[in-house]
């Protein structure tokens, strides 16, 4: 299994298990080939966070991080494209 397919599914099962009723129109959007994301940064929490959204929905969020550069290395290391 490649680094890139490992986290994948280190990914899917974490977002598996903290929001399970949109795990299948994660995958959905995760799983294309042609899949661009943009990072956007949101306080929508109460708390600055930097989300990644897909660009076909940029209201779902696929995962968030503290920081931006956190949120580019996930993005590098599963593979998602940048707008």
């Amino acid at each position: 299994m490649s680094p890139q397919q490992r986290a994948f599914d280190e990914w899917s099962a974490e977002f598996r298990r903290m929001c399970p009723a949109d795990h299948g129109r994660a995958l959905e959007y995760a799983s294309d080939p042609d899949l661009c994301v943009d990072i956007i940064r949101t306080d929508e929490t109460g708390e600055v966070q930097w989300v990644i959204v897909p660009e076909v929905d940029p209201e779902f969020w696929l995962d968030s991080f503290a920081s931006k550069t956190a949120a580019l290395t996930f993005c590098r290391k599963i593979g998602w494209r940048l707008l």
